[in-house]
């Protein structure tokens, strides 16, 4: 279910592909932005540094955590700027691939309860 919010906000940006460095900076917000939303629903590395730990503790959980969003941004602005060159087609493909990702993992869970 990650992969398949991080495909897809790929997808999000790579139609249309910013023109100019206002757009392009609007576009690494909304990737930035939708990082954090991946990266904390879904992995949560400072899960639990700000109950137990200390000022070194909950820094360090900090730091992992912005290192996390940087990397899914840069990966999701890299699967972006990927896509943009490909058509249409392909862009429809990887959303259904993602789909049904999404799809997969929630009958996992599903088997799981």
């Amino acid at each position: 279910a990650a992969a398949a919010a991080a495909v897809a906000l790929a997808v999000w940006l790579a139609a249309p592909w910013p023109s100019d460095r206002i757009d392009l900076v609007w576009a690494l917000v909304e990737a930035a932005v939708g990082a954090f939303a991946i990266v904390t629903v879904f992995f949560d590395p400072a899960r639990s540094a700000f109950a137990g730990g200390g000022a070194a503790s909950v820094a360090l959980e900090v730091a992992r955590w912005l290192g996390a969003v940087a990397l899914v941004t840069g990966a999701v602005a890299g699967l972006g700027w990927l896509l943009q060159r490909w058509g249409e087609m392909w862009r429809a493909a990887i959303v259904a691939a993602a789909g049904a990702a999404v799809v997969a993992a929630a009958a996992l869970l599903m088997s799981t309860a």
